[in-house]
């Protein structure tokens, strides 16, 4: 798959084209996963900056599913995936369902509830597999939802109605919301496992929901760039990579390569989207790949650890927190917005750094903005 897809970049995606062409490669010279290393690191910047650059001339735009990142890492960015990706990630997808079975006893009938915001990249996708594709009731899980814009009050009372078998979503919402319940004793249903993603779980978080409420948390990573890169099996701390579907490399700040147990960047090249085609993309994280196979049994590598960023809760002057994709999502809508950074000194206070284009004028998008923030 990855000297298919470099020959595909080469011949479609007008930034691996120049580049290749740039160091004197060409597809042949590309044999295995290791030989993407030739390849320039790419980030987050580059591809917000251009995303068309990216995009490969093979297929209609029409045809594509179009994803936009939250911004947290401080810049939004438009991802296209091709049909036959999509499928391709939702059956990496059962692997995981795999791991939760574990759990709850049956890959088939269990109750999930999602602390996601409304149009994320999991409506997105759920959306596309509705309209592309028949799949039986038994194999998608009853599905209820927490927004990170509920209050914790509301969030706890949805929890105790819904009483789901697993509750996945973003770590430090979940967290904050069993943190808030034990605060206060407020009786909080307590799901067969947790599986958190999208951010890091706070250390304290982790602590109070294994030892006081006695949760199993388990963990995956995923990104709008690379819907499957890895999850965490019952047996192990690390998370197995979708070597299928995602190339993980870690390297130095130079790109060079690193030796398993060595933290560095986390690289991803991935080898089923010919859409947007990334391939050596430094997705902003941190992490270090294990030299030791899990004891589970699964042949998959494994990543040792993540240590990749943590998304900062924003509190509010009324005590209520709100998670950062709700209000940088509200905020990356006003048009003209290239790139923002939320700092906030106190619960009345937020400064918003924002980087605009040269095309909207700064006064209507200040009043834009404003109304964006309170509605988010």
């Amino acid at each position: 798959r990855a000297s298919e897809m470099v020959a595909h970049a080469y011949r479609t995606v007008p930034f691996y084209n120049d580049a290749m062409k740039k160091l004197g490669l060409r597809p042949h010279d590309f044999r295995t996963v290791a030989d993407l290393a030739q390849l320039p690191v790419i980030n987050g910047q580059d591809l917000a900056d251009e995303p068309r650059r990216f995009l490969s001339s093979a297929y209609a735009e029409k045809t594509l599913l179009e994803l936009a990142t939250s911004g947290s890492s401080g810049h939004s960015k438009r991802i296209w995936w091709n049909k036959s990706a999509l499928f391709r990630a939702h059956a990496a997808g059962l692997r995981y369902r795999e791991v939760l079975a574990a759990f709850v006893g049956s890959q088939r009938a269990f109750k999930l509830l999602r602390v996601s915001r409304s149009g994320g990249t999991g409506d997105e996708v759920s959306h596309f597999h509705r309209q592309h594709s028949w799949v039986p009731g038994w194999a998608n899980p009853a599905n209820a939802r927490v927004s990170p814009a509920e209050p914790f009050e509301q969030a706890v009372k949805i929890i105790n109605q819904q009483r789901p078998d697993v509750i996945g979503g973003f770590a430090a919402y979940i967290g904050a919301i069993y943190r808030w319940a034990w605060a206060g004793g407020h009786e909080i249903w307590r799901p067969k496992v947790i599986r958190h993603g999208g951010e890091q779980l706070l250390e304290h978080d982790r602590r109070l929901l294994e030892s006081e409420f006695g949760i199993p948390l388990i963990n995956s990573y995923q990104a709008c760039e690379a819907l499957r890169i890895a999850f965490q099996c019952e047996h192990s701390p690390g998370m197995h990579i979708s070597v299928d579907q995602t190339d993980v490399r870690i390297a130095d700040a130079t790109g060079a390569t690193l030796p398993a147990g060595t933290s560095g960047h986390v690289l991803i090249s991935n080898l089923v989207n010919r859409a947007t085609v990334l391939l050596n993309y430094d997705l902003g994280d941190l992490g270090a790949l294990s030299a030791s196979p899990c004891p589970c049994g699964r042949t998959l590598p494994v990543l040792e650890r993540l240590e990749g960023r943590a998304d900062d809760l924003l509190m509010l002057a009324n005590g209520e927190v709100a998670h950062s994709s709700e209000v940088l999502s509200a905020l990356y809508g006003v048009a003209g917005v290239i790139r923002i950074q939320i700092i906030q000194s106190s619960p009345e206070k937020l400064l918003i750094k924002v980087v605009r284009d040269g095309k909207h004028q700064w006064s209507t998008m200040k009043n834009a903005m404003s109304k964006a923030l309170c509605t988010a």
